[in-house]
């Protein structure tokens, strides 16, 4: 069961400062996906969405920005009990060291560490998605000079339709560079598996070039239809 800690409003304190998960991760001092896997345990714990993970930015909720008025009181009276104990401490001559700040260094793990549970399923899958992936990417790219010249388009062309969409593929890392630290990873993969499946769905079922979503692959569709016609 989720439970709630002064670390972990400290996070969702920084997380509405900064209104980026990578900027207040790093003043927090911990990974990006440390934090945001902390801030959804305390939506757990609370039972209320706190943060709203918008393309361009981080937003509270309603009840989002009353919690982080009530966080920053309860943590400026944590600091005071901790600061007033120092005082008494060294009141009765106590040697207190002074306070470091914590730094997060990322743990070295092993190679054979990913065959191991937790993490052997995760590795058995992302070996099968990579594998699944190549072989679907290139083997379309493969196929399609062969598809668009059964439907009567010129070699020359076809060769084109394949190099443009070739051509694409370092533009969707591109676009990722605008919503990667915006929304979690796990939708925006699980987001582009469904829309690579629907592009797929669309160029399999498409009838005299029909128009398909934006996508290199059904780009190539439309060309090779207009110049049929």
């Amino acid at each position: 069961m989720a439970v709630m800690n002064l670390r972990d409003l400290r996070y969702l304190v920084a997380l509405a400062d900064e209104r980026h998960f990578g900027r207040a991760a790093e003043r927090s001092s911990v990974s990006q996906p440390t934090l945001s896997a902390q801030i959804r345990k305390l939506e757990e714990y609370l039972g209320v969405a706190l943060v709203e993970r918008q393309p361009k930015r981080v937003a509270l909720t309603p009840a989002g920005v009353r919690i982080v008025e009530r966080a920053r009181r309860l943590l400026q009276e944590a600091d005071a009990i901790v600061e007033a104990w120092e005082v008494e401490a060294r009141l009765e001559g106590a040697q207190l060291p002074e306070p470091r700040p914590h730094v997060w260094q990322p743990g070295r793990g092993r190679f054979r560490e990913i065959w191991k549970p937790p993490y052997l399923g995760r590795t058995v899958m992302l070996i099968a998605f990579n594998i699944v992936q190549a072989a679907g990417y290139y083997g379309f790219a493969s196929w399609v000079p062969t598809l668009l010249i059964a439907s009567g388009v010129e070699v020359t062309k076809s060769l084109g339709y394949t190099f443009l969409i070739a051509i694409a593929a370092p533009f969707g890392p591109a676009l990722g560079l605008f919503f990667t630290d915006r929304i979690e990873r796990k939708w925006v993969v699980a987001g582009a598996a469904l829309a690579i499946a629907a592009s797929g769905l669309v160029f399999s079922q498409a009838s005299g070039m029909v128009a398909a979503p934006a996508d290199p692959y059904s780009v190539a569709l439309r060309t090779a239809g207009r110049s049929k016609h």
